[in-house]
């Protein structure tokens, strides 16, 4: 993803922020957006720790890029299934990504289907053609199986 895409993203991130440490993640947001991102590392990661979802999806993207912080896929991942956890769209949709590729994480193309069916669900338009392409990589048992895994994760929720 090119920093200008990332901008636009965590852009769209702060404004559904709202109130809650919205001025801990605004100031990240304008240090990254200045080109610091390390110190938007610094306002982001706190957040990220308290199980705040935006501030691990802005995390998360600084890690796969490598912006102010080490390249790490595998921190990258663990942030968006945290973020995804909690119902957040775009981290679901992350998720599934590094499931079904194997990047950051042991590929597996059922818990890549259960988080396209998830953010699918949540309206995330791209996850549900993603879903339908995987499912014709899937067989019947599979399926059942990523099924099943939805239904617990919505009722755990």
């Amino acid at each position: 993803m090119s920093a200008k895409a990332i901008i636009v993203v965590l852009a769209l991130l702060s404004v559904a922020a709202g109130a809650v440490q919205a001025g801990d993640f605004a100031d990240g947001l304008q240090a990254f957006d200045g080109g610091d991102y390390a110190e938007a590392a610094t306002h982001w990661q706190p957040l990220a720790e308290r199980g705040d979802a935006l501030a691990q999806v802005a995390l998360a993207e600084l890690y796969l890029n490598g912006l102010g912080v080490a390249h790490d896929d595998q921190k990258a991942v663990e942030l968006f299934r945290r973020a995804a956890l909690q119902g957040h769209g775009l981290a679901q949709l992350n998720y599934a990504d590094f499931a079904a590729a194997g990047r950051g994480r042991t590929r597996d193309p059922v818990v890549a289907y259960t988080w396209y069916m998830i953010a699918a669900r949540q309206g995330v338009e791209v996850a549900e053609q993603r879903r339908l392409d995987l499912q014709k990589q899937l067989p019947a048992a599979d399926i059942a199986a990523a099924e099943a895994a939805v239904h617990a994760l919505q009722t755990r929720q």
